[in-house]
């Protein structure tokens, strides 16, 4: 089987529709994932393929809403995690028009400043990232928005950060909600 740098998953089909189920409650994460095997196969496929090469991989999974792609992106997270293959974080982009949100979450939870006060977190990233960092990731006093930098810089930024955290254990970086950004 080839293996390109990027994959596509899509569902197209609810797990109540694949069970002919007419209606389900809401569920929880911690539910089993049920009736998923050929996708899971597919990105164990796409993970074992990035693991044994050393090349990353973009894997977007793709389909109408509530068929479970968070659902089965979060497994995946989790599985790998389980077995020590991967340090993974997620982010995820709102609808609020903050282009970058999702991957400002990322990092905060690589970093796990999220709920930190801001002189912590400003400590914990001067470290990792220099003040960009902390000032891409932070609002100043009195604002809701971070400070704005130049794009250039923010990429630049998070490629070496990136990189020096996946030094040791490849990083998984889950983006949720991509089509808001």
């Amino acid at each position: 089987m080839e293996h390109k740098d990027t994959g596509s998953i899509p569902l197209s089909r609810t797990v109540s529709e694949q069970l002919g189920v007419t209606s389900i409650p809401s569920v929880r994460m911690n539910v089993p994932l049920v009736a998923r095997h050929d996708e899971r196969n597919k990105l164990r496929e796409f993970v074992g393929y990035a693991a044994d090469s050393g090349r990353g991989q973009i894997i977007f999974v793709d389909g109408e809403a509530g068929v479970g792609k968070t659902r089965i992106a979060t497994w995946l997270a989790h599985s790998l995690a389980e077995v020590g293959r991967v340090r993974w974080v997620s982010g995820s982009f709102r609808r609020d028009g903050s282009q970058l949100g999702g991957i400002r979450d990322a990092l905060e939870s690589l970093f796990g400043t999220r709920h930190l006060p801001p002189k912590q977190a400003r400590k914990i990233l001067q470290d990792a990232g220099g003040d960009l960092l902390g000032r891409f990731l932070l609002p100043p006093a009195g604002s809701k928005e971070p400070h704005r930098a130049s794009r250039d810089a923010i990429f630049a930024l998070i490629v070496r950060v990136l990189a020096s955290e996946s030094q040791d254990v490849p990083l998984l970086i889950m983006l949720d909600d991509v089509h808001w950004a």
